[in-house]
């Protein structure tokens, strides 16, 4: 779960000083393995990645520190202003920006949106125009690699999750809530930060739409892009009905318009 691309304000704000320590379980360094499963799967190489809803910059550190030159975009100028300040690293720049308004006058062998953060942009045509976007700042040949939540994964309103523990100064509630007629997930997300004696609570409210995997792959190829691979999550397995988080991998093509 990475950045708000609905320029909500209410998302991703007050949050973004506490996120890494929020997500501090998180496998980073086995994420990027796996993508570099997905680049070596299909034969390709990379040097210059765009890290699209790059939260605080985590990816893009270890990204860079294992050879890539990175650029690293997201929504929230709160996020960003914590990846500038986590990161020494010159082969890595930050920038704000909407992926759907996504213009950085250069193009990248790899695109990567993670930590479904493609969910978090709530209108279909913003999506379209994102992968639009996506296709015109890779090379020919570039992959595009991303996750989102599945339909199953928000319907059955997986975000309702609690995290409490000794020694913790970040605890947290969250209650999801789908509307099916809308196809989106409502997370009341409660925060309980401990400040010396003191404990102080502020809350956000995040909001992911459902995306079938049909949907995601006839927008991508509207944007241009080949549909390589639809996986479950951290595999090569074809998705199933509980499927949870799905990857996909596609293409700019070698040769030829885009549509």
């Amino acid at each position: 779960m990475d950045s708000n691309e609905t320029g909500s304000p209410a998302a991703f704000t007050e949050v973004a000083p506490w996120y890494d320590e929020l997500m501090s379980g998180v496998p980073y360094n086995m994420w990027v393995r796996y993508m570099e499963e997905l680049l070596h799967r299909h034969k390709a190489k990379a040097g210059k990645v765009l890290d699209l809803a790059c939260g605080t910059g985590k990816v893009s550190r270890i990204l860079a520190n294992r050879g890539y030159t990175v650029v690293g975009v997201d929504a929230s100028a709160s996020m960003i202003e914590q990846a500038k300040k986590a990161t020494l690293l010159p082969a890595v720049r930050f920038k704000v920006q909407k992926m759907q308004e996504l213009c950085l006058g250069e193009t990248f062998d790899l695109a990567v949106c993670l930590f479904d953060s493609l969910n978090y942009v709530l209108d279909p045509e913003d999506v379209q125009l994102a992968f639009r976007n996506v296709c015109g700042h890779l090379r020919p040949g570039g992959l595009f690699i991303f996750d989102v939540n599945s339909v199953y994964a928000l319907e059955q309103e997986l975000f309702t999750q609690n995290s409490y523990g000794l020694g913790r100064r970040l605890e947290y509630r969250w209650k999801a809530r789908y509307d099916a007629a809308t196809r989106l997930c409502y997370v009341d997300m409660r925060f309980f930060v401990k400040e010396g004696s003191r404990q102080r609570e502020f809350q956000e409210v995040h909001v992911q739409r459902a995306y079938s995997t049909e949907s995601l792959q006839e927008m991508l190829r509207k944007g241009g892009l080949e549909v390589l691979d639809t996986l479950e999550a951290y595999s090569m397995r074809q998705p199933v009905a509980r499927t949870d988080r799905i990857f996909f991998v596609a293409r700019r093509p070698l040769e030829g318009p885009t549509e």
